[in-house]
């Protein structure tokens, strides 16, 4: 079984904190940046976070952030849209927490977004 826990995303820093999901040691952005080593998508990932800054700043990311209807959770399920990358995260009182972060499908991100709530789904039965 995995371990979950949250740490503060360090590059993000807004007036509501912005912490992500580690699943075994691994932190979300963590694990996406690692993907991204080496390819074209790297400096996509730094508007993500520009974006999440954005909002954690009290502004609205506008076209970039859309959220989740008909999520399982209970709590506000969003996802930041970039070119080609997909971040999923979940307010939580006074803070967001990044749940998941994912390339973008050719098809449609009903995968990512499955993969999400999934995760979301885990870290909720392991508090």
């Amino acid at each position: 079984m995995a371990k979950f826990g949250t740490r503060i995303v360090e590059d993000i820093k807004g007036r509501e904190p912005v912490e992500e999901l580690v699943i075994n040691g691994f932190g979300a952005f963590e694990i996406l940046e690692n993907e991204l080593i080496g390819s074209t998508y790297i400096n996509e990932m730094d508007s993500m976070k520009a974006y999440i800054q954005h909002l954690a700043n009290g502004g609205n990311a506008g076209r970039r952030l859309k959220l989740i209807k008909g999520g399982r959770s209970g709590l506000t399920e969003y996802e930041f849209i970039g070119s080609h990358l997909r971040v999923y995260g979940i307010q939580q009182p006074g803070k967001k927490l990044i749940i998941f972060g994912g390339k973008k499908k050719k098809a449609d991100s009903s995968d990512n977004i499955a993969d999400f709530q999934n995760l979301l789904e885990q870290y909720q039965k392991s508090l």
